[in-house]
């Protein structure tokens, strides 16, 4: 394991990240997480962050972070059992965010995850189809719902 922090200083630490999320303050402790580069830390401030309220946490966050946070979500796509969860978080990133990280890109290299980050969630997407979704968890219903959502937001990767 590579201890490799982010501007860091003193005053983030998991404690403070985990007292940020008991008061639901969910940008500060993403931000803290993305700081501290511990991707357990950041998996637990972003998976504590209610559906309903990641339009307002993703948009709030700065463009450098946006992208410490779309290298991790691209990152879990494969292994993680909240596929839906990380491409809502996914979308609404892109979706606040795409453009100025798509001019970004133009001046100055890829900003945005790889080719092959798609790849892995139509890797993802064939373990749900074809066991059931993931870990063989979950039925027709469970499949038919995240694959419909999936087709919506990627449609180039079925």
């Amino acid at each position: 394991m590579l201890f490799d922090p982010f501007e860091l200083d003193t005053s983030v630490t998991p404690g403070q990240i985990r007292a940020a999320l008991r008061q639901s303050d969910f940008t500060r402790a993403i931000l803290m997480a993305v700081r501290l580069n511990e991707k357990k830390l950041l998996q637990e401030a972003l998976e504590s962050v209610p559906w309903d309220e990641i339009d307002v946490i993703s948009s709030s966050l700065p463009e450098l972070y946006v992208e410490k946070v779309l290298e991790f979500l691209a990152s879990s796509f494969e292994v993680s059992c909240h596929l839906e969860f990380y491409l809502i978080w996914t979308q609404k990133l892109l979706m606040g965010h795409g453009q100025k990280l798509k001019s970004r890109e133009a001046a100055a290299g890829s900003a945005v995850p790889s080719e092959e980050h798609p790849a892995a969630l139509g890797r993802h997407l064939q373990t749900v189809r074809f066991t059931g979704g993931v870990g063989g968890q979950g039925g027709p219903a469970f499949r038919d719902k995240r694959y419909q959502r999936w087709r919506c937001l990627f449609p180039r990767y079925q």
